[in-house]
């Protein structure tokens, strides 16, 4: 047996590897370009059950959580915000509607090559949270950063914890 250093590359054509630019993220199924950031991220708090012993005697299922963020083009804010509220119980609230956000990507294919599949996140029982506009002086682009309330991502139809029903 040597030591070598096997070197392995993902099979995508020139290298290529996901961008921005491979998104398409879509609210309540209504598809919305103008945006320049998103993130979204969950976790889960598990505890060590202990009794009179130094060692964990197992843990809980543990409590999860889910965040997100969306950066949308400040000139772009009033057709967002009009399509949040909309969802919303009276029709033009934004701090109460509860929506969906769907964000699918998918590689670029070169010439003659077979299409990748794409893969879908699904964040389910979004909320508004805030609002703050950020910018500074020179090219940069004006954005509204919307912090979000989320109830449960779906990975790629992948639930966090078993029994979870959607």
């Amino acid at each position: 047996m040597s030591n070598a250093v096997i070197q392995v590359y993902p099979p995508t054509w020139n290298m290529q590897q996901l961008q921005f630019a491979n998104i398409l993220l879509a609210v309540e199924g209504t598809n919305f370009n103008y945006f320049n950031e998103l993130e979204y991220s969950d976790n889960i708090d598990v505890e060590d059950g202990r009794g009179a012993t130094p060692f964990s005697m197992g843990t809980t299922t543990g409590m999860y959580k889910a965040q997100a963020s969306i950066s949308v083009q400040l000139a772009q804010r009033e057709a967002f915000l009009t399509l949040i509220a909309s969802l919303s119980p009276g029709g033009n609230s934004i701090y109460d509607a509860v929506f969906n956000v769907q964000a699918t990507w998918q590689m670029k294919n070169a010439p003659n090559q077979a299409p990748t599949l794409p893969f879908t996140d699904e964040l389910y029982g979004c909320r508004i949270t805030g609002a703050g506009v950020s910018g500074s002086s020179g090219p940069g682009m004006m954005v509204v950063k919307y912090p979000l309330n989320v109830q449960v991502i779906r990975w790629n139809g992948k639930t966090p914890l078993a029994g979870l029903q959607f």
